[in-house]
Parts: structure tokens; sequence; C-alpha cells
């Protein structure tokens, strides 16, 4: 039969072959793999071109998710179980950082410095800033913060800000809308929280001053307010030598005169040490306690290293414990978090022109709608196995030392004592492998390394692993060589040859990947 004439390659061929399928689909399990307990594994509302998060409306029938893509506005609703039930495309000339407001019957959206109304795009009038919340419409123009009302598209100042201002943040929290603004002068930084009351001008609900430590500076700024309390996160970077990222916490009632922001940090749910580089921080005071939600570079197994990589999570503190939630699992930039609802987490994922919008849930189940593999996962998966599978061929010369000394004991019986070899003495293959055995024994640390040991799948990750695995695969590539060599009448040298060709490429196949 035609198979036999080719064992000799072909069965070592197929192992090699399971061990690529191994590979593979541990891979494609990493890739897979959901964020978190109780955490769904994400799901692709859509695809964005602009910069800015999408505008999220919610009501009793379910969700509209609106965003720009391609010189369109997409509106896409959603009832309550995440089941798209429609989607409008409406031809609208948007930029990067272009954002809109839609609640089913208004519409706003801007341009770097005018605000537009309508599909039409009918210019509204010229702002510096547009803030859409979930249910208000304010922008600011000219050092004024303006609200529109939505019924009557009638416009009024609520607020006249002082200059220099710095930051200006408009948040809406149980239909009430908030506004901070931020002003850095002389290493001192202070703070103004305003309230929209239904009728007038926003009022003052709190004003602070404080500083940082010496060296660092504010890089971002988030806050929100549910009834008397206010919360403040920071984030700063201090530039002395390497760059440190430091984050601080503030809760206070609004009756308090004074800021006191306390240091926190977030530990690393699936890897040593902490989260670092926060960013795009969204603060929530709820009846349990506190929420952040934030981007930052943690573990993760997604990427063809396991090297870290920037997803979403959610820090909780309340007062008796503090945990870590991670809310996406992707070697892309995950980035941009908004929380739909209280268990629902909607953000931005990737770096180039065109960033995916996705979802997660611990409430709904979005693991049946992202069932099975995408096309998208199969070639991560595949890349991450290319790349382990690079780090391979090392194993040949990290095992030089195993089989060195073997050939040369060949090389000096093929000289001195050709004829033991032409009788296929027993004792030279014999001595062959001896002389094998003991360099594999001496040089093994070569190979099995601590980083090595520490990166092995589970189910190679077991009390004297390495030395079964070398065992195991000793045994096979010995069977292999014995069934071989009765049929092809191989000499000594051959035998071996063949022996220690089939053991390290065992090797190489299944833990190489792992050596870097």
């Amino acid at each position: 039969m035609w198979y036999r004439e080719r064992s000799y390659w072909l069965l070592p061929l197929i192992l090699l072959l399971i061990g690529v399928a191994v590979l593979f689909t541990e891979n494609l399990l990493k890739v897979t793999e959901a964020p978190d307990e109780n955490i769904s594994r994400d799901w692709q509302l859509g695809e964005t071109s602009a910069n800015t998060k999408p505008f999220i409306h919610s009501d009793s029938n379910g969700y509209t998710i609106c965003y720009f893509s391609d010189g369109f506005l997409i509106e896409s609703r959603y009832d309550r179980a995440w089941t798209q039930q429609s989607e409008n495309r409406f031809p609208i000339d948007h930029q990067e950082f272009s954002r809109v407001f839609n609640d089913g019957e208004t519409m706003f959206y801007s341009k770097a410095n005018s605000l537009h109304q309508g599909v039409e795009g009918e210019l509204f009038t010229a702002v510096d800033k547009f803030y859409p919340t979930e249910s208000h419409l304010l922008f600011l123009k000219d050092e004024q913060l303006i609200q529109i009302n939505r019924e009557t598209l009638e416009t009024k100042e609520v607020l006249k800000l002082d200059k220099p201002f710095g930051e200006v943040m408009v948040k809406e929290n149980d239909g009430e809308v908030y506004t901070l603004i931020h002003r850095a002068e002389n290493n001192e930084s202070k703070l103004e929280v305003y309230r929209l009351p239904e009728e007038g001008h926003m009022l003052k609900e709190a004003a602070y001053t404080f500083s940082v430590a010496p060296g660092e500076s504010i890089r971002e700024i988030a806050f929100d307010m549910k009834g008397d309390k206010l919360g403040i996160v920071l984030a700063t970077h201090l530039r002395q030598g390497s760059s440190k990222y430091h984050y601080y916490l503030a809760l206070h009632e609004l009756k308090d005169s004074e800021l006191a922001l306390n240091r926190i940090h977030a530990e690393d749910p699936f890897g040593p040490g902490q989260l670092n580089e926060w960013s795009d921080l969204e603060l929530s005071l709820t009846g349990k306690g506190i929420n952040i939600l934030f981007s930052a570079h943690g573990a993760t197994q997604t990427t063809y290293k396991d090297d870290p990589a920037f997803n979403i999570y959610e820090m909780t503190i309340n007062e008796s414990q503090s945990g870590v939630t991670r809310i996406s699992n992707t070697p892309e930039r995950s980035q941009k978090p908004t929380r739909v609802e209280e268990e629902t987490v909607l953000w931005m994922e990737g770096t180039g022109n065109y960033k995916e919008i996705k979802v997660a849930s611990s409430e709904y189940d979005f693991d049946e709608k992202a069932s099975g593999w995408s096309r998208d996962d199969l070639l991560k998966a595949l890349g991450k196995t290319l790349a382990m599978f690079s780090y391979a061929p090392l194993t040949i010369f990290v095992t030089l030392m195993w089989y060195i000394g073997p050939f040369l004991y060949l090389f000096i019986i093929i000289v001195g004592f050709h004829k033991a070899i032409e009788d296929e003495k027993s004792w030279v293959l014999y001595g062959a492998f001896a002389i094998y055995i003991v360099s594999a024994g001496i040089w093994y640390d070569l190979l099995f390394t601590e980083r090595l040991m520490n990166r092995l799948p589970v189910y190679l990750d077991f009390a004297g692993s390495s030395l079964v695995l070398l065992i195991v695969f000793g045994l096979i590539s010995f069977l292999l060589m014995k069934q071989e060599a009765v049929k092809r009448d191989w000499g000594v040298v051959l035998k071996f040859t063949y022996f220690v060709t089939v053991h390290i490429l065992l090797i190489a196949v299944f833990i190489g990947p792992y050596l870097l």
C-alpha cells in the first residue's frame, strides 16, 4: 500500500499535525475566553469611523445606539434582550470628533465648530463644544453653557463661565444634569460643581481647591453626583525618571468644605501586580457603592506572547471591600467604556480608522449571540499559533548538547571500529542511546527553564511533567524507529538519526512554542 512506503515520514507528520491542532485549539479557547466570571463574551454591535462614544438612549422598549460610520449616521434599535429590531442609515457628513444626540424625535450632531439639526444637517448654531446627555442638550459657546429645549428648540444660557476655565464636563444621572469645571492655577486645581434645575440657571453645589503631589500632573478627571454626595476620581502622571501613574478617589457630602483625595490602585484579576495606565475613566455612584469603569493595561492570554493589553475593567468599592472585574478580553485596544445600565457596558475596540463597537454584560447572555467562532476569532488563534511556532526551531539549538555527543561517539566508531558498524553490533546503537540519555539529563535545564515551565498549558503542567514528556516522546520515537528500521533495513547511524530527528521534532512542536 502507498502509505506503507511513506510511513517513515507520514506517521511522524501525523503526530506533528496533532501537536499543531492541539496548540491551535488551545489558542482558540484563549482568544474566545470570557472576560471574567459571570461576564458574557463580547458581542459586536457595529463599527465606527469616528473617535467619539456612541450615543445611547434607553426607554421601556429597549435601546437606541447611534454612531457615525463612513459618511452615515447609523441608528440601531434593540429590544430589552438586545435583539436588533431595526437599523437606519442616514447620509450625514461627519468628522472624527463629531457627537450626536438622537432620542427618536430630536436629532442634533456636531462638527468641529458647528451644531446641526436633523437628518438634513441644517445648521443650528456655531459652537465650541457639544454636550449631549441621555435626555438633555447643552453646548458651549463664547464662555456660555447653553441648553436647548428639545420640544421648542429654544436656547437659554444656564451658566456663564469665568476666564480662564479649563475642562468642562457635563453628566446626567437619574434625570439630573450636573456640570464640573476644572481649572489649574499656580500648581493648584480648582473644581466647581453645578446642578441644573428644571427652571433657571445652574446652581453652584460645591467648590474645592486641592493639590496633587509635587511633580504630578492631572491627566484625567471623572465625577458623579447622587443626591447630596459627590464622587471624584483622578488619574495623574508623575515624570521623575521613569513615568509613573497614580489614581485618587474622593467621596464627599456636598456640604464638606475640603476635598480629601485617597490614593487607590487596582490589582490585576488575571495576573501579578496592578493594572497600569488607566484612561477613559467613568465614575458611577450607586446604592451599592462606587463603580469606576476604565481602560487599563492588564494580563490577557489573547495576545500571541500572552503580553498585557488594554482592556476594560470595573472597580467596585463599598464600605467593606473592593474588587476588580475584567469586562473585555481582547488583544486589541479597548477604550471609551460607557455604562448602558448597571450590569451592561459598551465600549470601542481598535486603534485604526475604524473601531468596533462591542457590548458585554453580567445580566444579558450575549454568549448565545456570540456563540461559535467567528472568522476574526479563527484568524486571531491562527496568528497566535503561527507566532508561537516561530520559536519552535530554537529547540534544535537548545538541545544541541543532547545529540552532539552521541553523533561524535558514532563518528569515532565509524573511524576506529568500522566493522562493528558493518556487523550492526547492538552495543553501538545502545551506546549512542545511553550517551543521548545522559546528555539530556545533564543539560536538561537548557530546555526546561523556569520560564518555559511557567508558560506550559495546564494539560502539560503536572508533577514530573518534563520527565514524563521526554520519556513518552522518546518511546514514541523509539517504536517508530524500530518499526521503520525492520521494513527498510536501516543501518545503525540511520536508525539513531531517525530517532533523534523524530524526538526533537516532537519536543519542538509540543514544547517549543512555549520557549519564549
